[in-house]
């Protein structure tokens, strides 16, 4: 009977301390989340596209190459090298239906022409 008599008054005091601080937050917890960063890594690979100019936009500096199985649009930036041969062009000077050698690279599904060179008509 003394056992169990401590051991409730015991449960009782721990209740008599823990009942203020409970009552003082209106009766709620507090639960802190933690933050959490997920990191995506982008590969870049390094391609050739061989095909006729299907599409093209100077201004926007776009342009769509049909090769022999599938058609590729490549962004082309100022500091892509365009070359008619061996000679450099502008963007502007291609041509829908002549054929190109596009050197680029490819992050996810975006396409960056680094070199585009004439090759003649297709």
């Amino acid at each position: 009977m003394f056992k169990k008599v401590t051991t409730l008054a015991a449960a009782l005091a721990l209740a008599a301390i823990s009942l203020p601080g409970f009552a003082a937050t209106g009766g709620t917890t507090t639960t802190k989340a933690t933050k959490t960063t997920t990191t995506t890594t982008v590969t870049t690979k390094p391609g050739k596209a061989i095909g006729a100019i299907s599409s093209l936009d100077a201004a926007a500096g776009s342009l769509v190459v049909k090769t022999k199985s599938k058609i590729d649009t490549f962004t082309v930036p100022a500091t892509a090298k365009i070359t008619s041969h061996g000679k450099p062009i502008a963007i502007g000077d291609l041509k829908v239906g002549e054929k190109v050698e596009v050197t680029y690279t490819a992050e996810g599904s975006i396409m960056t022409a680094n070199v585009v060179t004439l090759l003649g008509h297709a």
